[in-house]
């Protein structure tokens, strides 16, 4: 009988790696479903991205030549053309459209970033179950090689665990780079007013102005997480800091616009970094 078991051992190797390659054929099959998806996804919020700067570029330039105009009729007092006065109104209902635009494309933006973020969630507490599961795996693959003699069949085991600890380190970086450009994705989603909605808090302020607020703001609320201020706390010395700064409006309209980001899992590097995805600051400057 003993002899018999000896002898089916080999195939029941066979058997069992022949299981494992159909295992991780119909896992990679599944794989490029889920990168497909998510190419699908990503390019989809490019997309309501690329056409919220294209509005926020237009209305910030109608913005300025209004701007402009205006500055002609108060110099001028009344001795322009009435061609002129057209043409300042017809700048401000091209105004009026591109606001109606941002405010669809606003929505939409946030429809898409809820989305995204279900997505994720979902995404990451799989993750987290297919980890556990792989370990698990592992932790029962060590205890069987442990008690085998056959080099042959050591090996098998071997192997087996040598390649889960592979597709768990593939899968972690994966995860991990996912998840950057999800988020990055989902705090541009949630900015569908970007940099024109705080360019008109006060038409007295200059958009490099309210860049060099929201910058030093964000550099003292990152400074505060980073030594680990409670946010109750925090919230306290924000409102002391704003007191003193130039513009006290502007800089807890930054704050308030900071606290929309979850920053206890990934802290911007500075407050340049964190004022641009929040659309205060643009890349360009």
């Amino acid at each position: 009988m003993k002899d018999i078991n000896k002898s089916l051992k080999p195939l029941n190797i066979i058997e069992k790696s022949i299981k494992q390659k159909l295992e991780r054929y119909n896992e990679e099959i599944i794989n490029k479903r889920i990168e497909e998806f998510e190419k699908i996804m990503i390019h989809e919020a490019q997309l309501i991205i690329h056409k919220k700067d294209l509005i926020n570029n237009n209305l910030i330039k109608y913005k300025r030549n209004a701007q402009n105009l205006s500055k002609r009729i108060s110099k001028c007092k009344g001795k322009l053309s009435p061609k002129f006065y057209m043409r300042r109104n017809k700048i401000y209902n091209m105004i009026k459209k591109e606001e109606e635009k941002l405010k669809l494309i606003g929505e939409e933006a946030i429809k898409k970033a809820r989305n995204i973020e279900f997505y994720l969630l979902e995404m990451n507490r799989l993750f987290k179950r297919k980890s556990k599961a792989d370990h698990l795996k592992i932790k029962n693959l060590l205890k069987l090689r442990d008690t085998i003699v056959c080099q042959i069949s050591r090996k098998f085991y071997d192997n087996n665990i040598k390649s889960l600890t592979n597709q768990i380190k593939l899968r972690l970086h994966r995860n991990k780079h996912i998840n950057t450009i999800l988020n990055n994705l989902i705090n541009e989603l949630r900015n569908p007013n970007g940099k024109y909605l705080f360019s008109i808090l006060n038409n007295t302020n200059s958009l490099n102005q309210i860049c060099s607020i929201c910058e030093n703001i964000g550099n003292y609320v990152i400074d505060k997480i980073a030594k680990g201020t409670p946010h109750l706390l925090l919230t306290k010395n924000v409102l002391n800091y704003c007191q003193s700064s130039p513009n006290e409006r502007l800089c807890l309209e930054s704050f308030m616009k900071i606290q929309l980001i979850d920053l206890s899992h990934d802290l911007p590097a500075s407050g340049n970094q964190l004022c641009t995805s929040l659309g205060f600051c643009s890349k360009s400057w």
